[in-house]
């Protein structure tokens, strides 16, 4: 007997968070979790476009920790150059680019 299945797509509402590393929601995790060895096969789907909106967002909240990582370049008293990265023209986040 074949299993039914259910299709939940996500969009940038329901995964938004302020990390600037994780892409879903802890409780957007944790239901995913909850439902891995349900009776009902569940398919989570993120869309390209939510998928790409997320990687903005958490580009975003990254460049808003370049403060406190350009004084810990002062303490140290050597550039990381990762700051320098971040704000290059074009930088996505995505190591695949």
């Amino acid at each position: 007997m074949r299993r039914s299945e259910v299709r939940v797509v996500l969009d940038t509402s329901a995964v938004y968070t302020k990390s600037a590393k994780a892409v879903l929601r802890r409780d957007v995790t944790q239901l995913i979790g909850a439902f891995s060895g349900a009776a009902v096969r569940i398919r989570w789907c993120l869309p390209e476009v939510a998928l790409k909106e997320r990687a903005y967002q958490m580009l975003q909240e990254a460049k808003a920790l370049l403060p406190a990582l350009r004084k810990l370049e002062e303490v140290l008293g050597r550039s990381l150059g990762w700051a320098d990265e971040v704000n290059r023209p074009g930088f996505s986040g995505d190591s695949h680019s």
